[in-house]
């Protein structure tokens, strides 16, 4: 689970962090410059599509269940056997 939410919080804050730098760098240039309610909002949308993206990406297609343990590919006999999971034996 938290590695679904350090990265979308992460994905979440990159467009905060880039406008605050612009903001600090463009305020060396024009000291009136203050922040703005239009490009905090531009922030946040931006922010959530970011996070949304990093779900799609991060996602775990298999439907392999947490515990399973991944078999690569190998010939056996000579034939190729595809990857796979099996689950994890547990030790008594």
């Amino acid at each position: 689970m938290i590695r679904l939410v350090i990265p979308s919080i992460l994905l979440f804050s990159l467009p905060f962090a880039v406008y605050y730098v612009w903001l600090k760098l463009e305020q060396r240039r024009h000291p009136e410059t203050t922040w703005a309610v239009t490009n905090l909002l531009w922030a946040a949308v931006v922010g959530a599509a970011l996070s949304l993206g990093g779900f799609v990406f991060f996602v775990d297609p298999t439907g392999a269940p947490p515990d399973s343990i991944y078999v690569p590919p190998r010939y056996e006999d000579g034939v190729l056997v595809p990857g796979h999971f099996e689950p994890r034996h547990k030790a008594k």
